[in-house]
């Protein structure tokens, strides 16, 4: 039957259940798409509209006197309960999801939305009508969006348009350890997320204000979840239009807390690849490693190792407990720690548990687990296809080794053994430098009646020695040789060629050779070994019991003289060729050197300076002299002082002499 009487139009006295609907009504129930149906006092239909005869599966009149489990048997143990309920209480049941086959639809479960009430007396009794909508399709849409919302590691929620939260999706809920009744219902700034900060808040009532005039908002925010820990999120709140009227919200976000993480580490990268790029000794990459090695690699705890043959040196940063540091500071390289074993095996070591390695580590590990560490990581550094050390880091239970953190590593591990090898070179370079300045720089001697002190600065760009040179030999009680050299060039040949000319002249010296035959002598001493070589230098002799400076140079400057009462004045310059080219004689010079004054040798990197007359550094060196006083190692500290260049670096190598005749107590 297609319409809504389920007897005859017009009711029977002698058929229970009959009565008439009128003509509109019916019209009207039988067009929609919404089930209607009514029930008798014994919950039998009495009369069901066309769409619920759809929804069952069967006609209108086979309902009239069948209960409903007759009428759809999956149906009846969800639907008659309600029914007796309403009819005993009166109250309505309102939108009562229904799930179930009926005969239209057994192939697959579908579910209905039903609402109950008691209606007026049919038959002199109370009834029960029943509204059903099929909600299947909608109902399983709502589903796909909620799986999909839940699914999501974003935050995604709906608001109203006055910014109450209306949904929330299982990652924005679980990230804080909150069920939907804790944020549901609520203004969304007022929710945990937001409530730990009163600017976030206002931020965020600021941005509801404007998606309800229809403007969006996106902006990086701290959120905060479980424990209290805030999250970085990229957060958009969009409003929904339709038909010109902003109907709801839609806050979102995603956690780029790794890519602001990423981003820091990058940011660190680069400054460590700086700092390095500045470093000058071994020391100076350890301390830039630490201090920058755990940022770039997203680790809470960085530390160096260098391998010295059996032997390995670790370093750690200073937060570091310090019997933990002092417990691994220097280790056999068979020790049983992570670093050795990744020096000795030149491979990566990593550490999670004491298990780890057969349990090698138990100790180790029980040190890094009382440190606050959990993973630790130990990566060999290269240089010259040698293993100059390792690099190690240690992250916190709470983090853990991702891939970018070991591409990370190593890039860090790559950086520091670079800079590490080439300081290391530089820093054994540098030991021997010093080594052979000591033996080649002779010793300050004590001679009664002189104050002497000396100085070498070397230039800038130099080795740390070269051509410059000064000797100093005590020839008999009265008398002492001073004696300033310069070769022409820099670097390890003119090293080479002044230890063999400074040797010459002190042999040659100590065979109390006379002043002006010494030069010639020294030449022929040194020509069969030193092909074409050029040299100045310059001698004085100081007898402090005849108070005299006898002196010989050769292309050198001459010695400036300091009288006891500061009147300060260069000796006669002698134009004696250089050494390389030196006469079988040479002039000789000859100034008193009385109790009280001052004599000055010294190396040309002293007084020239580039697009300057040597004259003017002369005169320079002069009025330093004669202002310096008369201490022979306070001289030397002023002098360098006042005559080192602006730039701070000598641009040749500088050889100064001073003693003074100490007049007798």
């Amino acid at each position: 039957m297609a319409g809504w009487w389920v007897t005859e139009l017009n009711p029977q006295p002698d058929v229970p259940g009959t009565f008439e609907v009128p003509a509109a009504l019916r019209e009207l129930l039988d067009a929609g798409s919404i089930g209607v149906g009514l029930f008798d006092g014994d919950l039998r239909y009495v009369a069901v509209n066309a769409a619920l005869a759809d929804i069952n599966g069967i006609s209108a009149e086979r309902h009239v006197g069948r209960r409903v489990g007759d009428v759809v048997p999956d149906l009846g143990s969800q639907v008659e309960p309600l029914l007796v309920e309403v009819l005993r209480t009166g109250r309505p049941a309102v939108d009562v999801v229904v799930r179930g086959r009926t005969a239209a639809h057994d192939s697959a479960p579908r579910e209905w939305v039903a609402s109950f009430h008691r209606v007026g007396a049919i038959e002199g009794a109370p009834g029960v009508g029943v509204i059903v909508s099929d909600v299947t399709e909608r109902r399983r849409s709502e589903r796909r969006v909620r799986q999909l919302m839940d699914g999501l590691f974003t935050f995604v929620g709906l608001c109203d348009p006055d910014g109450v939260l209306i949904e929330a999706n299982r990652t924005a809920l679980d990230a804080a350890g909150l069920e939907p009744a804790d944020v549901i219902g609520r203004p969304f700034w007022d929710a945990y997320w937001w409530s730990y900060d009163e600017g976030v808040q206002r931020q965020l009532r600021d941005a509801v204000a404007r998606a309800r005039e229809g403007v969006a908002s996106r902006y990086d925010v701290d959120v905060r979840v479980k424990g209290g820990e805030l999250l970085t999120i990229d957060f958009q709140l969009v409003p929904i239009i339709e038909s010109d009227e902003v109907t709801a919200l839609v806050p979102s976000g995603m956690d780029v807390h790794d890519r602001r993480r990423n981003e820091r580490q990058l940011e660190a990268t680069a400054m460590l690849a700086r700092e390095l790029s500045g470093t000058r000794s071994t020391d100076d990459v350890i301390d830039v490693v630490l201090n920058w090695g755990a940022r770039a690699v997203g680790a809470d705890f960085v530390n160096v190792a260098l391998v010295d043959q059996h032997r390995v040196q670790l370093f750690h940063p200073e937060h570091l407990r310090l019997d933990v540091a002092d417990r691994y500071r220097a280790l056999p390289l068979d020790a049983p720690v992570p670093m050795c074993d990744a020096i000795r095996t030149r491979s990566e070591i990593t550490v999670r548990d004491a298990a780890t390695h057969d349990g090698r580590y138990a100790q180790f590990f029980d040190d890094v687990v009382a440190a606050g560490y959990a993973h630790v990581v130990a990566i060999p550094l290269y240089f010259g296809g040698k293993v100059i050390g390792a690099i190690g880091a240690a992250w916190r239970p709470d983090r853990h080794l991702g891939l970018v953190d070991d591409s990370r590593m190593a890039i860090v591990a790559k950086l520091s053994a670079q800079t590490l090898g080439r300081t290391l070179r530089s820093d054994r370079q540098e030991e021997f430098i010093t080594i052979l300045q000591r033996q080649l720089m002779p010793l300050v001697p004590v001679v009664d009646h002189l104050d002497i002190a000396v100085s070498f600065q070397p230039s800038g760009d130099g080795i740390g020695f070269g051509g410059d040179w000064f000797d100093i030999v005590t020839l008999d009680a009265d008398r002492t040789a001073f004696i300033v050299g310069d070769i022409a060039g820099h670097g390890i040949e003119a090293a080479a060629e002044m230890t063999v000319v400074r040797s010459a002249i002190n042999s040659l010296i100590r065979l109390d050779t006379p002043l002006d035959q010494l030069l010639h002598r020294a030449q022929m001493a040194v020509a069969p070994a030193q092909d074409r070589f050029i040299g100045t230098v310059a001698v004085a002799v100081i007898d402090t019991a005849r108070h005299t400076l006898d002196y010989v140079t050769a292309g050198h400057l001459a010695p400036l003289i300091r009288e006891p009462d500061g009147t300060a004045t260069f000796a006669d310059h002698l134009a004696n060729p250089p050494l390389g080219i030196t006469a079988p004689t040479a002039a000789l010079g000859h100034a008193r050197f009385a109790p009280g004054a001052t004599a000055t040798l010294y190396t040309d990197g002293l007084v020239e300076r580039r697009r300057e007359p040597i004259d003017v550094g002369l005169e320079r060196l002069r009025a330093a002299i004669a202002d310096c006083g008369d201490d022979a190692s306070g001289t030397i500290s002023c002098v360098t002082e006042r005559l080192r260049p602006p730039s701070g670096a000598w641009t040749d190598d500088v050889a100064l002499v001073v003693v003074r005749h100490a007049p007798a107590v």
